[in-house]
């Protein structure tokens, strides 16, 4: 099995991303905090939330040698998220990603990835219901979600 930077495979044989010597998760609590003053304190702080996702994308799509990378979805999904917040009637989408970022930064638990590890082109296996249950009410794992439901051949 090739090494892949940022990537450890636990004695168990499960491979998860190392947070440590990866910018991934500084810049995903950088990104927290300018979403967190941009509710709390003044909106413009969501423009640097922007920017920094915006910035993220396409280097996590470059380093990981393809613009489709979960990643990189994620990333596009998240900023998406945040332009589309900008409009007034969808400004409570802004507070949906705080709480949801933050959760990803505490507890390890990324409901955006869940979601996106559902997309057709995101999954091996036909979307039922105990997949979706599977999916949404398995307990937070160290690392990378996608790691885990690789090892269980359900995601490409």
């Amino acid at each position: 099995m090739a090494k892949t930077p940022n990537i450890e495979t636990l004695a168990d044989g499960k491979s998860v991303v190392k947070r440590v010597g990866s910018l991934q998760w500084p810049m995903w609590l950088a990104t927290d905090a300018c979403l967190a003053a941009g509710l709390f304190i003044d909106d413009r702080a969501i423009q640097a939330a922007i920017l920094m996702t915006a910035i993220q994308t396409p280097v996590i799509a470059i380093t990981r040698s393809e613009v489709r990378s979960f990643p990189a979805q994620v990333r596009l999904a998240f900023m998406s998220m945040l332009v589309a917040g900008m409009w007034t009637p969808l400004s409570f989408l802004h507070w949906i990603q705080l709480f949801g970022l933050s959760s990803m930064l505490i507890f390890d638990y990324c409901f955006l990835a869940r979601c996106l590890s559902l997309a057709p082109g995101n999954r091996r296996v036909p979307l039922t219901w105990k997949l979706v249950a599977e999916t949404f009410f398995s307990a937070p794992v160290r690392g990378s979600f996608i790691a885990s439901m690789r090892s269980r051949e359900i995601l490409l």
